[in-house]
């Protein structure tokens, strides 16, 4: 190896110490396992006790069938080649490392499913002079245990060696239908076994896979290639009315059958898309790089589209907050809700004006809707809550709004007057809405009777000293009374006595003006309205001052 392409594998390696992981790449790497380029991955160089796993970043799904294809390069040293590389189901994680040497890196998971590739002899494991294939469980890679599932058997038809420095094709076939496990080694089936994948997990259905190398006493540059589509997808969830383009595996002749033909845009190909409004599950079939037949299924799920309306943009008068909440909602189980202003509830608060947004999320649908909300002010009445009586008094009265804002308008229900105030001279309940130049509107209320109790009033002193001012005493009555109007001098003795509503005491008696003092008034009234009513009394004090 030159010096340039030493300098590129160390940048490398120092990429994945510190990351962990190859950017770019689908791959967790571990231990001595450094990227080569093109999805190549090298799992131990020409050095003792290397150890070194890849690990493909997602599950896989075993209870669904898969058929995955790589091409392994064991090195070029037979004689003193060693230990092989092991293809890996475990559940410890894509940071898992085994044990090196004679374990082949897979030693040590537990639970696991390890087919290995065994380049070396080691006679107390069981293994055969020719390198060979196993399968084996639960970290443990001797033929004479009762982990040995399956093998030893040659890996090549045609050599008992496969450290040749070659490209090796492999293809790992399960059947998940049939609880068949399939192994190919240069395009030979090599071992074909039942197997029961859920007594190896202990009932998961998801694990880790990836590959295992490892170099003990002696060694051997040992490599595996993948590709982006090294598994294939048995099943791709939508949304209703979404494109989703299937991909099947490259195919070396470019030759794909598709069926159903239903929904997808060309049958033929390797990459057809396919809009659609229910599930359909598709089956491609194609030759593999050894033409040997292969037969992917995928089943295309679709999510119903949720169905989210947050009505029209839409005002609100008078008030400082409003619940917000879909007027159409339409969703299934397991939706999540988040609006623009942070809630993930279903219903939110808003207190300002604003665009406000609710996206959705069901399945692997995502829907959003928005709506504009203006909270305004009304015209603001003294108190909202107040309905003043007005009395007629025999004469019409005015009735005026109380409301303040800009740009009020008015209209009076009873007639549609459009004044701020008017005059009525009739008993009864009137009503004004105001609105302002946001539109929103108030509502006034006037009550307007004629049986109203007479507002009388008598001064509480009165200073007769011919100034002009005050000079006399006397009622102030708001409508036309019967009255009876007495003066009382502070021994009982009645100074002054009327029955004429206009009429006033002047502060004399009998052509003398009284003393300075307190002096007792008594009046009897009743409203004119009623003159069959009984005389109302109403008795006071005023002070004559001089």
């Amino acid at each position: 190896m030159n010096h340039p392409i030493r300098f590129f594998f160390l940048l490398l390696l120092t990429l994945w110490l510190i990351n962990n992981k190859v950017s770019g790449q689908s791959y967790n790497l571990q231990g001595s396992a450094i990227a080569l380029g093109n999805d190549c991955y090298r799992l131990t160089d020409q050095v003792q006790g290397e150890n070194g796993t890849v690990w493909y970043t997602n599950k896989i799904d075993i209870t669904t069938s898969f058929d995955i294809e790589f091409t392994m390069n064991f090195g070029s040293s037979d004689e003193f080649g060693a230990d092989g590389m092991v293809f890996v189901l475990q559940s410890r994680g894509s940071n898992a490392l085994g044990e090196s040497g004679q374990g082949i890196g897979f030693k040590g998971f537990l639970p696991s499913l390890g087919i290995e590739f065994d380049t070396y002899q080691n006679k107390e494991e069981g293994d055969p002079e020719y390198d060979h294939i196993g399968v084996h469980r639960d970290g443990n890679i001797s033929h004479l245990s009762l982990s040995s599932l399956s093998g030893p058997v040659q890996a090549s038809q045609t050599s008992e060696n496969i450290e040749d420095g070659q490209e090796h094709r492999v293809r790992i076939s399960w059947i998940a239908s049939r609880k068949v496990l399939e192994v190919y080694f240069d395009c030979g089936k090599r071992i074909s076994m039942p197997l029961d994948m859920k007594s190896i997990f202990r009932d998961q259905t998801e694990v880790f896979w990836g590959f295992s190398g490892a170099t003990g006493l002696y060694v051997n540059k040992q490599s595996v290639c993948l590709k982006k589509d090294i598994v294939s997808r048995s099943e791709v969830r939508i949304c209703e009315g979404e494109t989703v383009e299937l991909l099947a595996r490259l195919a070396p002749d470019d030759r794909y059958v598709w069926r159903p033909a239903t929904g997808l845009s060309d049958p033929t190909i390797r990459n057809p898309k396919v809009r659609l409004s229910a599930s359909q599950a598709y089956v491609v079939e194609h030759l593999d790089n050894c033409g040997l037949p292969v037969r992917d299924s995928i089943l295309v799920n679709v999510d119903a589209r949720p169905v989210l309306d947050l009505g029209d943009d839409r005002s609100a008068c008078g008030t400082d907050s409003l619940q917000l909440r879909p007027e159409r909602l339409s969703v299934g189980n397991g939706a999540r809700y988040a609006w623009s202003n942070g809630d993930t509830t279903l219903t939110t608060t808003i207190y300002a004006s604003g665009t406000y947004a609710l996206t959705l999320q069901s399945g692997v649908c995502t829907v959003q809707d928005t709506v504009a909300i203006s909270l305004l002010d009304v015209p603001q009445p003294p108190n909202p809550n107040y309905v003043p009586v007005v009395c007629l008094h025999q004469q019409p009265v005015r009735l005026t709004s109380q409301s303040t804002g800009a740009g009020l308008s008015y209209v009076w229900t009873h007639s549609g007057a459009t004044g701020n105030s008017v005059e009525v001279d009739q008993r009864g309940r009137y009503e004004l809405v105001v609105t302002n130049e946001a539109g929103c509107t108030t509502l006034e209320v006037f009550d307007v009777s004629d049986s109203c109790a007479v507002n009388l009033w008598i001064p509480d002193a009165f200073t007769p000293n011919a100034d002009g001012q005050n000079d006399r005493l006397g009622l102030y009555v708001s409508e036309s009374i019967d009255l009876r109007f007495w003066i009382y001098d502070r021994w009982g003795g009645v100074i002054f006595y009327t029955e004429d509503p206009t009429a006033t005491w002047d502060g004399y008696h009998e052509g003398v003006l009284c003393p300075p003092d307190a002096y007792t008034w008594k009046v009897e009234y009743r409203t004119r309205r009623s003159p069959d009513a009984p005389f109302f009394a109403k008795r006071g004090v005023a002070w004559l001052i001089r």
